[in-house]
């Protein structure tokens, strides 16, 4: 299974910094707010993927001990002690591994957890986990509030999910379809049950080319999905597909649905190498892709913005794209998002003098 532990963290100090909440007691924009957690910091909750509720409350999701593990947070910082057992919970799929790579929330309150657990013969399978606004799992959805998903019998690795206007639920990631990973989607009606309108009984797998991912999704306003993550094929690039609602590859969009974005312009390289980590969509319908960029000393952030019809958008940056070094080591992107200002908030991780630390970037 891929290591996606820094840029999930990424998002949590992104959607920390994004949210109203954090910003009353600041004095100085982009200081830590001391009104949350210790100093503005906190430990001890598993997980880096987050989603904000709209009565403030932190909710992440990661893995703890092999279980699915979720946490909700007071607006400052400390456990919510309605939810679950002193505001955690852990939950068991009955494997050897279960871990939440992301997590939303409901307009009921209803919190999913979406992921991978590895089943008893050792094949990794998507996995979904709807819990009630007081961390009881909601067994009206699936099988005791739980639902995995298998791709054939092979491995298959969730890391993005997002919630539709009509309840419908939308995982993304990979699966292994021999020789290689495939992009892999599927899609779930609002009591867990695949919903057959999509794809091929829920599914779809769409291949690029080698080892391919689905890093992130996000939905339009008319139902189409975006996805964001990376292709491999002479080199490694940032790879975005827009599917209509019924899971057919929007041919709007790109070539045939597809658009591949190269950084070699920006880098010097011959061959560049790249991934998208995230997505966010503008009020525009302009798509924002985050990630990094392979140059001489290491990984650079990456940055693309797209029209909505797949072009770059060359008014961003050079011919649409932008990369970022912090102190000449590798960096990675790993979480986007968009102000009302239009302004492109972007956080990860650098390296400056061999420390790995969190990081942020604010873009015109």
């Amino acid at each position: 299974m891929k290591n996606l532990a820094k840029y999930n963290l990424a998002l949590l100090v992104l959607n920390l910094v994004l949210t109203p909440q954090f910003m009353s007691g600041q004095t100085l924009a982009g200081t830590l707010d001391s009104s949350f957690g210790r100093g503005g910091k906190l430990t001890g909750v598993a997980g880096g993927a987050i989603a904000i509720q709209q009565d403030g409350k932190i909710v992440t999701a990661g893995g703890s001990k092999d279980d699915f593990s979720v946490a909700r947070l007071n607006p400052n910082g400390t456990l919510d002690a309605t939810f679950g057992s002193g505001g955690k919970v852990t939950t068991d799929f009955w494997g050897p591994y279960d871990g939440a790579s992301s997590v939303a929330i409901r307009a009921d309150g209803k919190i999913i957890a979406a992921g991978t657990i590895v089943n008893s013969s050792s094949i990794a399978d998507f996995a979904l986990a709807r819990y009630n606004p007081n961390g009881t799992l909601d067994t009206t959805f699936g099988t005791g509030g739980k639902v995995t998903t298998d791709f054939g019998g092979v491995s298959a690795n969730a890391y993005s999910i997002a919630i539709q206007a009509d309840g419908k639920i939308v995982l993304a990631g990979d699966a292994y379809i021999d020789p290689d990973f495939d992009i892999a989607l599927a899609r779930y009606n609002p009591n867990g049950t695949l919903d057959a309108t999509f794809g091929k009984g829920g599914k779809v797998t769409t291949n690029l080319s080698a080892n391919d991912r689905a890093s992130s999704l996000g939905i339009l306003a008319d139902g189409k999905i975006v996805i964001a993550g990376q292709v491999v094929g002479k080199a490694f690039d940032f790879a975005l597909l827009r599917y209509n609602s019924n899971g057919t590859l929007d041919t709007t969009f790109g070539t045939g649905g597809k658009v591949l974005t190269d950084f070699a312009d920006l880098t010097g390289m011959a061959l560049s190498s790249e991934a998208a980590n995230s997505l966010a969509i503008r009020f525009d319908g302009k798509i924002v892709a985050a990630g990094r960029t392979f140059v001489t000393t290491g990984y650079n952030w990456a940055l693309a913005r797209y029209n909505s019809n797949g072009t770059l958008d060359t008014s961003f940056g050079k011919g649409g794209k932008v990369t970022t070094d912090f102190a000449g080591d590798s960096d990675e992107a790993g979480a986007v998002a968009v102000q009302t200002d239009g302004k492109t908030v972007v956080s990860g991780y650098a390296t400056i003098n061999n420390a790995i630390v969190s990081a942020l970037a604010r873009y015109q």
